[in-house]
């Protein structure tokens, strides 16, 4: 039978609508350059360690590793699956991901936590960010992925106490992975984002409470937050999902 010609006409409409982000990646990177600039200055790539910029991309973006990812995650030893904390009925488990290349500056390495997102309710450690956070080990840091409790298991603010038990773990066994307690940062996208804000600015808050029994601070050095919910006064009610300060 003849094909429709709405038929053709929407599947060229959606392989126009599927370029768009390529290209708009120009521009993206563009505003991404001032937001750095602007933040840590003009020079600031100048201060990054010789060592430092000879791992780094070559290129910001290139069409040829978005269609096909092509670093070599060869110096990445992953190990699944290490139980952190059990607060509740099922153990919390993290994946860390650490580089077979001595630290680039220093004996220890810096350290990463990150955060999965999933509405405070869903989703879990690895899955899709498997080739981020063994980019990430392959430039010199040790990366923690780790699960939390779900709005379902327990209320807020639950989550950011397994968060902020993680911290607390990873500073606790600085020297079996060869870290820096003095140098970790958070990583979290969307809800998960969320929580590495709070687990940044709400360290060692008395009204957080714990459920770990590591006795480190939960300070951080860094926090980057990728499309975080800031404002749940905004967030439209969730069964099972929101959360409540």
């Amino acid at each position: 039978s003849p094909r429709s010609p709405w038929g053709a006409a929407f599947a060229a409409a959606g392989f126009g609508l599927s370029l768009l982000p390529m290209a708009r990646a120009r521009t993206a990177m563009e505003d991404m350059d001032k937001a750095m600039l602007m933040g840590l200055g003009k020079n600031y790539e100048q201060q990054i360690p010789v060592v430092m910029q000879e791992r780094l991309a070559p290129h910001r973006w290139t069409l040829p590793n978005t269609l096909r990812w092509q670093y070599d995650f060869s110096n990445v030893n992953i190990i699944h699956n290490v139980v952190y904390s059990q607060p509740g009925l099922r153990a919390l488990k993290l994946d860390v991901y650490q580089p077979t290349t001595p630290p680039a500056v220093g004996r220890h390495y810096p350290a990463i936590i990150s955060i999965h997102g999933g509405a405070w309710r869903s989703y879990d450690k690895g899955g899709v960010f498997v080739p981020h956070h063994s980019y990430l080990a392959s430039q010199g840091y040790v990366v923690f992925d780790i699960q939390y409790r779900f709005s379902a298991e327990a209320v807020w603010p639950a989550q950011l106490q397994d968060a902020q038990c993680a911290i607390r773990w990873v500073k606790a066994h600085a020297s079996a992975y060869n870290i820096d307690p003095k140098r970790i940062a958070l990583i979290g996208r969307s809800s998960g984002a969320h929580m590495a804000l709070m687990a940044a600015y709400r360290p060692n808050d008395p009204k957080v409470g714990k459920t770990c029994a590591d006795e480190e601070d939960s300070s951080v050095s860094a926090v980057v937050a990728i499309y975080p919910p800031t404002d749940l006064l905004l967030w439209q009610s969730i069964p099972g999902g929101a959360v409540y300060e």
